[in-house]
């Protein structure tokens, strides 16, 4: 018999059970969408393409020094 999980675990149990769903939601809308097309297929990007593209966005910045450096001044 499996001993419930303690306090500690429940974090992670949430989270597993949270990426279970978002999984179903991800097929189930998927499954709506029709095959993708061969122009679709050959204009995909490598997933490292798109890690560099998302790593120049996301990338933390200071506010500050932007504003500073645009000539905006307090």
């Amino acid at each position: 018999m499996a001993l419930p999980p303690s306090p500690l675990d429940l974090p992670s149990l949430l989270f597993a059970q949270a990426a279970l769903s978002l999984s179903r939601t991800q097929r189930l809308v998927s499954s709506w969408l029709p095959p993708p097309t061969e122009a679709e297929l050959q204009s995909a990007r490598a997933p490292s393409d798109l890690e560099k593209e998302e790593d120049g966005v996301f990338t933390a910045s200071n506010e500050l020094y932007f504003f500073v450096s645009c000539g905006y001044w307090f």
